[in-house]
């Protein structure tokens, strides 16, 4: 090997004159980001946290939301040059909606004399939701405000981001998704349609483990007829907890009165307890309208943009069917409320918009003026004040 030994400074040193190490064999950057506030269009300045199931590779994190995973590619790749690999990553940033995905490294014939990682460039990040809290008032005879319940609340126009703030404001062509988006959702190509939810008569089905969100296992303590494309209906009692999900295998004896595991097409998104009803249901389409997806869709998404709200004046469940993923089942909300007996009422949690108009109206006639309101992103629960007139 051509090495020699130099003196410097009284300390020996050995140099390999050999050639450059080829590009696969150096530790580098494998996939690089930098994340952004989708709303305000600036960097992030908060702490990143990255996570990765490659093994044996390091996260790293510098100034301006640049983020990423290193390591040395010969090592995580060994047969690059014939086939691509695949891998988990996950970013945190506190007040931000955490994002997770599968990083594809494409196959690259000419590996390990040459390697090219992944740079996913600006990747914007979703504030987490946020509920306003709307409280409607009316002027008793002394000019003082009194509460008014039975007004009429709801989202009247928006701005997508602060750039737009100047302008003209949007249409509120917006849900709110509960739970939110189960996975990834291409705009065009997907579409939004109200169903309706059947409870199949049969025996109690109870969970025999709580399932943490995340979970795409769930033990019960019968299987009953729930097989392979069954959709489980789990908490259908609890509007906090509900879920709908399709099965994608069942584990466990043929008895169907025995124990069984669930596998999940989608994991679950609520905490489920031991002990809570899981239900086989049957879905029927509502026929039209249907809604489309204006914005491409994230897992985790609480708000979706729509090409109109008509389809979702009952609250209903809706199936989300495009893209890859298996279809999901969520209850969609308009941004509409109507206040109780101290005047309050709660507007569905929103992201993704960084202004909207809030208007009023009750039985009177009595209305407030579209009001402009900012929310306050890093605080669950906004308030806000209407008095009508």
């Amino acid at each position: 090997m051509a090495r020699t030994t130099l003196e410097a400074g009284g300390h020996a040193y050995t140099v390999n004159f050999n050639d450059a190490p080829r590009r696969g064999d150096r530790y580098q950057s494998i996939v690089i980001a930098q994340l952004i506030d989708e709303l305000a269009q600036n960097s992030i300045t908060g702490t990143v946290h990255v996570a990765t199931d490659l093994t044996g590779a390091r996260p790293k994190t510098a100034r301006d939301g640049i983020c990423g995973v290193a390591g040395v590619p010969s090592r995580h790749f060994p047969e690059l040059d014939t086939q691509p690999y695949e891998f988990g990553l996950s970013l945190e940033v506190g007040g931000f909606t955490p994002l997770s995905g599968r990083i594809v490294v494409p196959q690259q014939p000419n590996f390990p004399d040459e390697f090219a990682g992944v740079d996913l460039g600006p990747v914007g990040m979703r504030r987490s939701p946020v509920t306003i809290v709307v409280r409607t008032l009316q002027l008793d005879g002394q000019n003082r405000p009194v509460p008014l319940p039975g007004a009429t609340v709801e989202i009247s126009s928006i701005w997508r981001t602060t750039l737009d703030m100047s302008g003209a404001p949007s249409a509120p062509d917006i849900v709110s998704l509960r739970p939110p988006l189960y996975a990834e959702r291409p705009q065009p190509g997907t579409t939004l349609e109200p169903v309706t939810m059947t409870p199949v008569a049969e025996p109690e089905r109870l969970l025999e483990r709580a399932a943490a969100p995340g979970a795409s296992v769930l033990e019960v303590s019968r299987t009953g007829g729930l097989a392979s494309g069954s959709l489980a209906g789990i908490n259908v009692d609890d509007s906090d907890r509900i879920e709908y999900i399709e099965v994608a295998d069942v584990a466990g004896p043929a008895d169907p009165e025995s124990p069984a595991s669930l596998i999940l097409a989608l994991p679950v998104q609520n905490r489920h307890l031991q002990g809570a009803p899981v239900q086989e249901v049957t879905v029927a389409a509502l026929g039209p309208p249907a809604a489309d997806l204006n914005v491409d869709g994230r897992s985790g998404d609480a708000t979706a943009f729509v090409d109109t709200v008509a389809p979702f004046a009952t609250d209903p469940v809706v199936r989300i069917s495009g893209g890859p993923p298996p279809d999901e089942y969520v209850r969609a909300f308009r941004y509409l409320t109507t206040t109780d007996a101290e005047g309050y009422g709660y507007l569905p949690p929103l992201t993704r918009v960084a202004a909207v108009e809030i208007a009023a109206s009750a039985p009177g006639p009595l209305t407030a003026p579209a009001t402009r309101f900012t929310p306050r992103y890093g605080e669950s629960h906004n308030s806000f004040q209407l008095v009508l007139e």
